[in-house]
């Protein structure tokens, strides 16, 4: 099988084949996808994530659902903390390049959470996820396990298998824009 730091190196290849503006073309189907889903359609309360330009595109869906509260993770250290996202406040630049609320105050009630939109390298149709390397959706979800988990990726990022390894938290549904 192959393994992470070689699908990863596959995956990289692939999203560097895409423009910003095709990236962007092809999350609308897979955010349109995410809307319809019962889990998002259901939560209150969504921990999701605000992309990076190499990932699905979420940004006018965490400004589309007023009726939702969105959930933002904050890198600190090894950890993710969780802010909640308020479109009337802003972003501001985070470590490693990832935005974040503008607001230093954390979300920690984590039993409200619903439903968490996760990002990753790829996904498989067992719901196995390969993040960047670093762990930091692995350890967060194992803290938040009444929360359903769906993935999200463009179409060329859903593959066969994913390398697993025994802390690997699965996705309940991956949805994919297929």
């Amino acid at each position: 099988m192959i393994t992470k730091q070689e699908l990863r190196k596959q995956i990289r290849a692939l999203k560097k084949q895409y423009t910003p503006g095709q990236l962007l073309e092809l999350s609308r189907p897979v955010v349109q996808q995410l809307e319809q889903h019962p889990d998002f359609v259901n939560a209150h309360v969504v921990m999701a994530y605000y992309s990076l330009p190499d990932e699905v595109d979420t940004h006018e869906l965490l400004r589309r659902h007023p009726d939702k509260t969105f959930i933002l993770p904050v890198v600190q250290g090894d950890d993710l903390l969780l802010k909640v996202f308020d479109p009337a406040q802003g972003m501001r630049m985070g470590v490693l390049h990832v935005e974040e609320p503008d607001t230093d105050q954390l979300f920690t009630d984590f039993d409200k959470i619903d439903t968490v939109v996760v990002p990753g390298m790829a996904f498989d149709a067992n719901g196995t996820r390969m993040g960047r390397g670093r762990g930091y959706y692995d350890r967060f979800l194992s803290k938040i396990p009444r929360a359903r988990r769906l993935g999200l990726c463009f179409p060329f990022q859903f593959v066969d298998a994913v390398p697993c390894e025994p802390f690997d938290i699965p996705m309940h549904a991956v949805i994919a824009g297929r």
